[in-house]
């Protein structure tokens, strides 16, 4: 049980009330901000502005999935707005407290190193990681199929990278029968991919193969899907983007191309949010208790 403990989550989508929901239930005292339109019945959790929070009495402060701007924002869904932080609030925590955040840039790295409070960066967690792929390719899967007029069955699918992401992915459309292309650079990746019975493609190669794809999934944090791929597809193509922002596709000449692009950022966080909120919840249970 996390009683006694106290606790700040400053801004946060769908999965960030699940997540204060877990730790409300481990009786943690939960101060929320960012969540005016929320009802919450659990009375460890309290809504607050990011003004009234108790940062002297805090164990720990939880950021957004993607963490703090370089101008001391972090993101609000609740109604959709953005939170100012400050450095000295985060000064103000005592110094065996802990910062989580989603992801991290390296402004808020430097700044935790500059007030000597430990960071933990969610995604960056191993088992973290990999339970956060399934519910993404979950999500990806039902996007394909919300976005085309052919079932998934007999698609040639094409997958750019081969991280724990695109591997969940791709064993998931080929379960349902597409034709699974992945790319990549590594030859260690293509080969664990034909001996999953899928076809691998360098990334060198992409051009080979675009104009005969009929879903592209991007899994690539830099620019994958050029402007020169793209005129070679098919305008019946549709290109699911889920690499973090800005992604790895060239969304303008895909609109000038009449190309379906989707930058799909968050996706655990829409489609699976109690899922995806019980699986950030549980290393920080665990942290705060040890």
């Amino acid at each position: 049980m996390l009683q006694q403990k106290q606790i700040a989550v400053i801004g946060g989508d769908q999965r960030y009330v699940h997540m204060m929901e877990c730790l409300a239930n481990e009786r943690a005292k939960v101060f929320a901000a960012g969540f005016t339109n929320i009802d919450f019945n659990n009375c460890f959790i309290e809504k607050c502005s990011v003004d009234t929070i108790p940062f002297d009495k805090l164990n720990a402060v939880i950021l957004p999935v993607h963490g703090m701007s370089e101008t001391f924002t972090v993101d609000q869904y609740f109604p959709p707005n953005k939170i100012t932080l400050t450095k000295k609030m985060l000064a103000r925590i005592p110094e065996n407290s802990i910062i989580f955040s989603g992801t991290a840039n390296d402004h808020l790295r430097q700044l935790c190193m500059d007030i000597n409070r430990k960071l933990i960066v969610l995604y960056e967690l191993e088992h973290v990681a990999i339970l956060n792929a399934l519910p993404t390719a979950e999500a990806t899967l039902q996007l394909a199929m919300q976005h085309t007029e052919r079932m998934i069955h007999g698609q040639l699918v094409l997958i750019t990278g081969f991280g724990r992401v695109a591997q969940a992915t791709a064993q998931l459309f080929q379960a349902v029968g597409a034709n699974v292309h992945i790319a990549a650079r590594k030859q260690t990746d293509l080969t664990t991919a034909k001996i999953r019975s899928m076809n691998p493609v360098s990334l060198k190669n992409l051009a080979e193969i675009v104009t005969t794809t009929n879903i592209c999934i991007n899994t690539v944090p830099h620019l994958t899907f050029t402007a020169n791929l793209i005129r070679q597809m098919d305008q019946d193509t549709v290109i699911i983007d889920i690499a973090s922002a800005p992604g790895g596709t060239d969304f303008l000449a895909a609109k000038e191309h009449g190309i379906k692009a989707i930058h799909a950022l968050g996706l655990p966080g829409k489609t699976a949010p109690i899922t995806a909120g019980e699986i950030i919840s549980e290393p920080i249970i665990k942290m705060l208790l040890e």
